[in-house]
């Protein structure tokens, strides 16, 4: 019972040096930096270019009724 014990403390004390070994290392990698730029005052130009059929709901035909 006693290796047994001693077994599992071992185990246990290799598993947290090995979870903080690799949480220091993830964590020491270097951050990403980013480059930034000043703002510029510009116009907004909104263009919408569409291609397709008109297909209507109802049609109408415009002919003259003759009787």
């Amino acid at each position: 019972m006693k290796i047994l014990k001693n077994t599992a403390f071992v185990i246990l004390f290799f598993g947290m040096v090995f979870a903080i070994g690799y949480f220091i290392r993830t964590n020491a990698k270097s951050l990403v930096e980013y480059e930034t730029k000043t703002p510029q005052i510009l116009s907004i130009e909104n263009r919408i270019v569409e291609t397709g059929k008109v297909i209507p709901e109802d049609e109408v035909e415009i002919k003259p009724q003759i009787s």
